[in-house]
């Protein structure tokens, strides 16, 4: 009988003999949180990797490039809560992480300023993929009611794995978050600093350019993230901004989408079977070049939209509370032109 995915995790897990290796925006709800790239996170990538996490083995893949969607980013959330164990040495934070969703598992670990895991994988579910009620343990963890001790320069990372079986044919939804306690070292690293592969003049974006990079990582998140079908509500957003027609055609004839595609920011694919290009989509990159934008939804939807319909074409000036590119230390970026 071929094993699910909870069976899977669950024996993995509870093996002793199993070597883990350590190795060497507020913008939705006026929640704020930050995006990242994966490479940002330092042990990030050998943690999902294939001899380091255990959800590799259900999907059979090689590692986290084949779990997570292409284009897929890692959502910092801040964790407010001290920890009794702080002192005035260094903050600890205490994380409380829970799924609650049927048939959802979540996998829990931490890793330090060096990018090691602290221990291996815990993981919590509220039910079983048949329906069934999760061990105690799982339960336990699921349920947020289990503190985790959370140094201020560490981060917890969060996955959230669901699977549904549609027309004969199984689909996974895998989500990676990390929580770092606020203003803590982490969080100061994270803001402080340039995405990865970045430079500062892919922060340097015009007002039409930072609009349509904000409507798609922000406003109406594209992909997972986002709720479903709201194409048609970015489409009227962006044309409304006068932006141009959104729409398969749009492509290197739009300025702003040119710009934002020769950063990295956005990408443009083609249909493999159609032969029609794919309506532009932002990358990792793009999503994290997206914090130092940052704005709550009433702002963007009033002062900044004035702004756009009036001048789209001069340069985004960012808020004073936001990151900006020129707040970061010049040795971050390498080589690049840093006159502002």
């Amino acid at each position: 009988m071929k094993e699910n995915w909870f069976d899977i995790i669950k024996r993995i897990i509870e093996d002793d003999t199993v070597i883990w290796k350590a190795p060497p925006p507020y913008t939705h709800g006026d929640n704020r949180y930050l995006m990242a790239q994966f490479a940002d996170i330092t042990g990030l990538d050998e943690l999902l990797s294939a001899k380091n996490n255990p959800l590799v083995n259900i999907k059979r893949k090689e590692g986290p490039r084949d779990l997570f969607d292409r284009n897929a980013e890692i959502r910092i959330y801040p964790v407010f809560d001290m920890h009794p164990n702080t002192n005035a040495e260094k903050k600890v934070f205490s994380w409380k992480p829970q799924v609650k969703s049927k048939g959802t598992m979540m996998m829990i670990n931490i890793l330090d300023d060096n990018g090691a895991p602290l221990s291996k994988w815990d993981v919590g579910a509220m039910t079983t993929p048949a329906g069934g009620e999760a061990p105690r343990a799982m339960r336990q963890t699921a349920s947020g009611n289990k503190t985790y001790p959370l140094e201020e320069d560490e981060i917890g990372i969060k996955i959230i794995y669901s699977e549904q079986n549609k027309e004969q044919q199984i689909k996974y939804r895998v989500l990676i978050d990390g929580y770092v306690g606020m203003n803590g070292d982490y969080w100061q690293k994270l803001v402080g600093e340039p995405t990865a592969d970045s430079t500062v003049t892919d922060y340097d974006l015009t007002n039409g350019e930072a609009a349509i990079l904000l409507v798609l990582t922000q406003i109406i998140p594209y992909g997972q993230r986002g709720k479903q079908k709201q194409h048609q509500e970015r489409q009227e957003l962006i044309e409304e901004l006068g932006l141009g027609k959104w729409d398969r055609r749009v492509g290197r004839d739009n300025k702003y989408v040119d710009g934002l595609v020769s950063k990295g920011l956005l990408e443009i694919r083609r249909h493999s079977s159609k032969g029609l290009n794919k309506l532009p989509v932002p990358t990792a990159k793009g999503k994290a070049v997206s914090n130092s934008l940052e704005m709550k939804h009433d702002y963007f939807d009033n002062e900044f939209t004035r702004e756009v319909k009036m001048h789209p074409d001069e340069p985004f000036v960012s808020l004073p509370d936001a990151p900006s590119p020129f707040q970061f230390n010049q040795s971050a970026f390498g080589s690049g032109d840093f006159t502002q």
